[in-house]
């Protein structure tokens, strides 16, 4: 019988996240200016450059493993979950700031936030988000002068 080849789980991301990579540097290329899209570039750059040496890493991972000299570790739900939630999170907040603005979504994100971390202080809760959004808005509509979403 011939034998599976198995791969590591970091191939699979990192092939995701270079995707993911090419598909927003090309975005920022045909829709940002030239001056705005350099830095969420250099980002995406650093981002790809990351993801590349993940799936260097996890090709490595996968010889030794079928070699018999390392075994894959498997991710379970309880491992990975949060993490998830929090991606959902905030692909939800930025759909919200496009739809609705920046003050609503980013109150809502920052007090959900603490309280996905266990935050229950409800004095907390109100002032955190609100200290935050209120220095934010300040900080780019008076000191920097530019429009918020």
């Amino acid at each position: 019988p011939m034998k599976k080849k198995s791969w590591s789980q970091d191939i699979v991301i990192s092939i995701f996240l270079l995707a993911l990579s090419g598909f927003l540097i090309f975005h920022a290329v045909t829709v940002q200016s030239a001056e705005a899209r350099q830095f969420p570039i250099l980002i995406l750059l650093i981002f790809a450059a990351l993801a590349a040496a993940m799936l260097v890493n996890g090709i490595r991972y996968s010889r030794a493993a079928a070699r018999g000299e390392a075994r894959f570790k498997i991710m379970w739900w309880e491992e990975i979950k949060f993490a998830l939630l929090v991606f959902v999170f905030i692909v939800v907040y930025v759909v919200a700031v496009d739809l609705v603005g920046f003050i609503i979504p980013s109150l809502l994100f920052t007090a959900g936030l603490m309280w996905f971390n266990y935050a229950r202080n409800k004095l907390a809760l109100i002032l955190v988000p609100c200290g935050l959004v209120g220095f934010l808005y300040v900080l780019f509509t008076f000191i920097l002068k530019t429009k918020m979403p």
